[in-house]
């Protein structure tokens, strides 16, 4: 099975949230890490876009001037991944979605200059070299307008129990300073393995919120428990 083409992009979670399908995940225990780079199964635009821009013409369309602070920044990955198989779309990205469709947040998804690779034990190693030689793998968009955003929730799957090598490459691009950061992590049995406070001592200035952990076997599923959780965490985080 040949990996889905995959783009960056950053669109109205309106226009695309309803599309989130399969799931990708890495565990954080040694040996159950993989790598997560995600393939979207939409079609999206390159340039920012508001929520209210797409829902042109809709009555409940919020003001452009409150939609466009907040946006959901996430990595994923598709292909063959531990404990869920071979999927069309990350599960970071599926948990990236429904987030992005109940605050109704822009979407940008960070997405590798070179591919990661499909199978299993080959992304594995990769990431592993990463994490080993402290790499930052380059970005193919920068997201020149992320200052535009006051608000981010930031996603990404668990890689040998910490944040994929390419979050450092995209946090330490950007200016925190000011902003409010909500992290979200998919992973294999591990929960958060301290990633919040990594991004707290990564992204400085910024007001870092606690954290949500999905599991990824769970979001490929998407059942009600995690629905649920996304709601409870989201109640904490905007309080």
């Amino acid at each position: 099975m040949s990996m889905i083409s995959r783009r960056t992009f950053v669109s109205s979670a309106a226009a695309i949230g309803a599309t989130a399908g399969a799931i990708a995940l890495a565990g954080c225990s040694g040996g159950s890490s993989s790598g997560s780079a995600s393939a979207s199964s939409a079609s999206a635009s390159a340039s920012v876009e508001t929520a209210s821009q797409s829902q042109s013409g809709s009555a409940s369309s919020q003001p452009a001037t409150d939609l466009s602070k907040s946006v959901v920044v996430f990595f994923s990955r598709a292909g063959e991944n531990y404990d869920v198989g071979v999927i069309d779309e990350g599960n970071t990205s599926i948990v990236a979605h429904s987030i992005a469709g109940k605050v109704v947040s822009d979407v940008f998804e960070i997405v590798p200059e070179e591919e990661y690779p499909f199978g299993y034990d080959d992304c594995y190693a990769r990431a592993k070299s990463e994490q080993n030689s402290n790499a930052r793998p380059a970005i193919s968009d920068t997201f020149d307008s992320f200052d535009d955003y006051d608000t981010v929730y930031l996603g990404y799957p668990i890689w040998h129990s910490d944040l994929p090598m390419i979050m450092l490459t995209f946090i330490e691009s950007k200016d925190w300073t000011g902003k409010k950061v909500m992290p979200f992590c998919t992973h294999g049995d591990s929960g958060l393995c301290g990633t919040d406070q990594h991004i707290k001592s990564l992204c400085k200035g910024a007001d870092v919120k606690e954290g949500l952990a999905i599991k990824g076997s769970d979001a490929q599923a998407f059942g009600m428990d995690v629905d649920k959780a996304i709601n409870t965490w989201l109640a904490k985080v905007r309080s």
